[in-house]
């Protein structure tokens, strides 16, 4: 689990580069560009077209409604696949994190990825 300063090309380097691949969660930057089909395009411009799957929370002194849903994604230069995981409604900005953890249209999946980085 790491935040915004974990998106590094070093660092993806190590992570999918050696024989033993770690998972991880990494929160994106806008700017960082992902292959999506063949498309290779900013995350923030992917994040603007992901479908959403609504899950609501309630707390105890704030009430979020958080909107989210994935793409599937490459790195460039990456072959490995992964999934980029696009959450609204939590903050001022779109959430947007990078996972080794494969998604699915299951609101459970999705939301295991989404509670495991607000706890961190």
């Amino acid at each position: 689990m790491i935040d915004r300063g974990g998106d590094r090309n070093v660092l993806f380097d190590r992570l999918l580069g050696s024989e033993k691949k770690k998972e991880f969660i990494v929160r994106l930057v806008g700017n960082r560009h992902l292959l999506c089909g063949r498309q290779k395009k900013e995350a923030l411009e992917l994040a603007r077209g992901c479908k959403t799957i609504v899950k609501k929370q309630e707390g105890k002194e704030i009430v979020y409604t958080l909107d989210f849903g994935y793409l599937p994604v490459r790195l460039p230069g990456h072959q490995d696949p992964l999934w980029m995981l696009v959450v609204n409604g939590y903050g001022e900005k779109q959430r947007m994190l990078l996972t080794t953890r494969p998604l699915r249209r299951n609101r459970n999946v999705l939301w295991k990825v989404v509670r495991s980085y607000i706890k961190r």
